[in-house]
């Protein structure tokens, strides 16, 4: 893959448009940081029961899937639990749409601290990348930690 563009930047295009202008403007793949309303793409049947025909529709497009931006906030210690369950539903998606990267979030406390502190994120880190780990045998895991 050469180029890919992120979601983020086009919140109300739907799949169809994706593809289309994804190609028109001559990407080769895409970053999905949510669809339409919805941040966390995992929640979405166009993503999980429907997410073989998205797929298909993205690879007729000459477009791959080069990343899932989560919401995972792994500096955020009172969001444990959730962003454990986020991390296991988003590197399943990855290994479903063929997507060798998940990126995640630091959270938002480095505008207090100024800089990050890699300690921060030691609790949450291990277990997420326990789950990015079965991935596949041989395969390389999908999470950018």
């Amino acid at each position: 893959m050469k180029i890919s563009f992120i979601t983020l930047g086009c919140p109300k295009w739907d799949l169809d448009t994706i593809c289309q202008k994804g190609r028109e403007y001559g990407f080769d793949g895409v970053d999905f940081r949510g669809y339409r309303d919805e941040l966390d793409i995992t929640k979405l049947a166009l993503f999980t029961t429907q997410g073989a025909e998205t797929k298909r529709r993205l690879d007729d497009a000459g477009l791959a899937v080069s990343g899932i931006s989560s919401s995972i906030k792994v500096c955020e210690p009172e969001r444990k639990t959730e962003n454990i369950e986020e991390a296991k539903r988003t590197i399943e998606l990855a290994k479903k749409l063929g997507c060798e990267h998940v990126r995640r979030c630091a959270g938002f406390w480095w505008r207090e601290v100024g800089r990050i502190e890699p300690r921060r994120t030691g609790e949450n880190r291990p277990r997420m990348c326990t789950s990015a780990s079965r991935f596949g045998r041989g395969e390389r895991p999908p999470l950018a930690v």
